[in-house]
């Protein structure tokens, strides 16, 4: 069975002849949870960001489920964003002009869904985070730790094949915290890969393996 996530050879740079990633390789099979570290400014959210489909390498690849993605449209990875990946961002990245509920649902849109067969879910997953009271808020209303937790209930909305988390503990206290690494867990053990990059040696120590730049 081939990995989830696959990176190949994989080289980027911002600026020519300055590569952050020249030959990088790494793979993260089904059931994994993986801690990505490294020094402020090494590039873990760029890698982050070429691992989901949403810049394209400079060269090497990325393999889904052992599916080459380099030669993917922009519509075909936008969809495997959609239907496979879950994303929680450093900063959150939620909508300023949508509601807590309503950034929820947005991947649920995203992939064609029904608004009202995935409000409950998404209710669901604000109540297990202890955000359901927010629902009706918008995302100026939140503290750093709420809008954190909101924008991993967006990424576990299509229920994910790959997660991930960029920082995902950094504005949370320990029994929130403690909160996400057991949804982590429940989604490596329904089969996916969770790719967390992270400064927190608490969350470090309780993933399965640690990858380092």
């Amino acid at each position: 069975m081939p990995p989830r996530l696959e990176a190949r050879d994989l080289r980027f740079g911002f600026r020519p002849g300055e590569l952050l990633f020249d030959g990088w390789n790494t793979a993260i099979a089904a059931g994994e949870l993986v801690a990505l570290t490294g020094p402020s400014g090494r590039g873990k959210s760029t890698l982050l960001h070429l691992l989901g489909l949403m810049v394209r390498p400079a060269g090497g690849a990325v393999l889904v489920d052992g599916q080459p993605t380099g030669s993917a449209s922009d519509a075909e990875r936008a969809r495997l964003r959609a239907d496979l990946l879950g994303f929680v961002f450093q900063d959150a990245l939620l909508d300023p002009g949508r509601t807590v509920l309503d950034n929820v649902l947005e991947t649920a849109l995203y992939r064609s869904e029904p608004r009202r067969a995935s409000i409950g879910r998404a209710r669901e997953l604000l109540a297990r985070f202890g955000v359901e009271r927010r629902a009706d808020a918008r995302p100026g209303q939140l503290s750093g730790g709420q809008a954190q937790r909101i924008a991993l209930c967006r990424a576990l909305m299509n229920r994910p094949g790959i997660l991930l988390a960029d920082e995902p503990t950094g504005n949370l206290d320990a029994a929130s915290a403690a909160v996400v690494l057991d949804a982590f867990r429940e989604v490596t053990e329904a089969g996916a890969a969770v790719l967390v990059a992270t400064h927190d040696p608490w969350l470090v120590a309780h993933c399965d393996r640690v990858v380092e730049l």
